[in-house]
């Protein structure tokens, strides 16, 4: 029973696998590449609508300031984009955190090309930030945090500076922001992951409690109609044997030690009872029964036959 058992928590954290988010462990935690290929399209999709929309605001009146700037944004954006084809899984586990890293680069040169801080692109800088919170582990997010920072940095100080209080004010709002924005989406993909194993666990015990049901059940069918049969069918032959030659007898014992004998095991492999106790009893749905009692109504039994076997 305890194997049995053993196997279906197996299985049910198996299932718990199969079912798990793509990259978002048990806790939240990512486990695999978030690039990898099962529900990229449905995690992408946004993001890059977003990415191409931004990066076609450049062609707005009056232009790029900088071809350089618009050239490095682009070369970059498609770098990203091509990140997606690489084999995550034959690289270091921090590479993934490069990703957004570079997307971030692409809006800073994006912001530097229309050559003003205040270009309206440089929202665009929460396309990364929720990406690594959605997707990526808490120490990738953090570096994200940073990077949108040094980009406020920069912007702020190219090509025109701005007084320093507004300098200030941008980079810890932006930073402020920031950690919000990883501290709320983390901790929601945690409660959801709790959420999620919690159900899981509670599908897995109704699993085996119906296990340990359909197991009752089917005891108590075989042990009112088989073993009960069988029981009776060896007082039949012991009945027999009275009346037979000493040979026949001796045949019919050994039928009967057989018969017995395939009743222990049959207990056993049924009810996951093990060994027959010393006294001949065995606990079957919490009621003892002698291997060698006549059960009630069998064909054969006969009160005065039992009190000769005994």
């Amino acid at each position: 029973m305890a194997g049995r058992l053993g196997r279906s928590s197996e299985d049910g954290g198996a299932r718990r696998a199969r079912r798990g988010s793509p990259g978002v462990g048990a806790l939240g935690e990512v486990t695999t590449s978030p690039f990898q290929r099962q529900g990229r399209v449905e995690r992408v999709a946004v993001f890059a609508v977003v990415a191409v929309v931004a990066e076609a605001s450049l062609l707005l009146p009056p232009g790029p300031r900088s071809a350089a700037g618009a050239a490095v944004s682009l070369v970059l954006l498609v770098a990203v984009a091509a990140s997606f084809a690489l084999p995550w899984d034959r690289l270091p586990a921090f590479a993934t955190v490069l990703v957004p890293l570079a997307y971030t680069g692409s809006v800073l040169a994006l912001v530097l090309a229309t050559g003003q801080s205040a270009s309206g692109i440089g929202i665009v800088v929460l396309v990364p930030l929720l990406w690594t919170a959605l997707f990526h582990r808490r120490w990738e997010s953090l570096c994200v945090v940073g990077a949108v920072a040094a980009v406020e940095l920069v912007t702020s100080l190219v090509p025109v500076a701005v007084p320093d209080a507004v300098l200030i004010r941008r980079v810890v709002l932006w930073t402020v922001l920031g950690l919000l924005v990883v501290l709320a989406v983390h901790g929601l993909r945690d409660r959801a992951a709790r959420a999620r194993h919690q159900v899981e666990e509670a599908h897995d015990q109704l699993h085996r409690l119906a296990l340990l049901d359909d197991r009752a059940r089917i005891g108590r069918q075989l042990y009112e109609s088989t073993i009960h049969r069988l029981v009776g069918v060896g007082f039949l032959l012991e009945a027999t044997s009275s009346l037979a030659t000493l040979p026949v007898r001796q045949r019919i014992d050994e039928a009967l030690r057989d018969l017995d004998e395939s009743v222990r095991h049959l207990r056993a492999a049924i009810f996951d009872l093990g060994p027959t106790p010393a006294d001949g009893t065995v606990e079957v749905l919490g009621a003892p029964a002698r291997l060698d009692a006549t059960p009630a109504g069998a064909p054969g039994a006969d009160p005065a036959m039992e009190g000769s076997r005994r």
